[in-house]
């Protein structure tokens, strides 16, 4: 909250807490690791920065309402409430106003991976208006679209990984949610949406591995009056990949009666569509705001359908 160029919530601040450990308390139950530590000014919990996988100090002030963080690297102290940025110098104290989103939102990131290898594609031109949904709900958003990835066949252990693919998934390993957009060939998704889903492997070595915790939304379009099968198969992926699928799907049968050019026909479709972009924004922000698969889920993972020996040797 901001007066006069001025944070009430830092003005309130008399001294700094600093950190008792120099350690995320959140990410050392999970093995993860962080970037950067953040201490929280009201209840002195040291947690990780948003440019750390897990966001801890983010989500443990979206969670408890405690607004004003510090850094535990150095006297910083940064207020989550406000929207500008700043600075001003009290000694040889310098408080640093961190730049953060308001609203109902965190700084949510939904990622749309969508289309096929054909220049005109429905199902892009649908995964587009989901993203608009998801941005008119106050998420961040990005595009991929599977024929500019052109991505090669994935091949299991290769060393050879393409930069499309590396940026694919840090991009996808940042993000809160995600939108999956596929057609319906053959009564399943096609090859070349598999074939970029395939490379997601590559996020098995990361903390957390793969798509745990993240939203999913679902999408097809079909060419005759099925499309549900292919939305069944991303549900088996999704959970597959540890992810969370929101239970509004949109298949659209017929897909090609409902867009012509990339422009949507049906003005319906169009509000089911940003429906569930914004489904998932909203999904994705309660997701953010608190750990939702536990330790002993994630130890029972690792051995059930375990990632890596590492994971294993982790799990025990």
């Amino acid at each position: 909250m901001m007066s006069n160029g001025r944070c009430a919530h830092i003005d309130a601040i008399t001294s700094v807490k600093p950190p008792q450990r120099r350690e995320c308390a959140e990410c050392v139950k999970t093995g993860a690791t962080w970037i950067h530590l953040r201490t929280c000014q009201e209840c002195g919990t040291t947690l990780c920065c948003d440019d750390s996988a897990n966001r801890h100090a983010r989500k443990h002030a979206h969670a408890t309402g405690h607004p004003v963080i510090a850094s535990a690297e150095r006297v910083s102290v940064g207020c989550i409430a406000i929207r500008t940025t700043s600075s001003r110098n009290e000694g040889r104290r310098i408080l640093s106003m961190v730049c953060m989103p308001q609203g109902d939102l965190m700084a949510i990131t939904i990622v749309a991976l969508g289309g096929s290898l054909a220049e005109q594609s429905t199902s892009l031109a649908a995964v587009r208006i989901a993203l608009e949904g998801a941005s008119e709900a106050g998420a961040h958003t990005e595009l991929y679209d599977v024929r500019q990835l052109d991505l090669p066949m994935y091949v299991p252990n290769t060393t050879d990984v393409p930069d499309a693919a590396r940026v694919l998934c840090d991009s996808v390993y940042a993000c809160d949610g995600m939108l999956w957009s596929s057609p319906l060939y053959h009564g399943t998704i096609s090859g070349s949406f598999k074939n970029v889903l395939d490379w997601l492997q590559l996020l098995g070595d990361r903390q957390p591995a793969y798509l745990t915790d993240k939203v999913i939304g679902l999408i097809s379009t079909a060419g005759g009056t099925q499309g549900l099968q292919a939305v069944n198969t991303m549900e088996f992926v999704v959970r597959a990949l540890r992810g969370w699928a929101v239970p509004l799907v949109v298949p659209i049968p017929q897909s090609w009666r409902a867009f012509q050019r990339g422009q949507v026909l049906n003005e319906s479709l169009a509000t089911q569509l940003r429906a569930l972009g914004g489904e998932v924004a909203r999904a994705a922000d309660r997701f953010a705001g608190g750990r939702i698969t536990s330790p002993d889920a994630q130890r029972v993972e690792a051995t059930v359908e375990p990632v890596s020996d590492a994971e294993v040797r982790r799990a025990r």
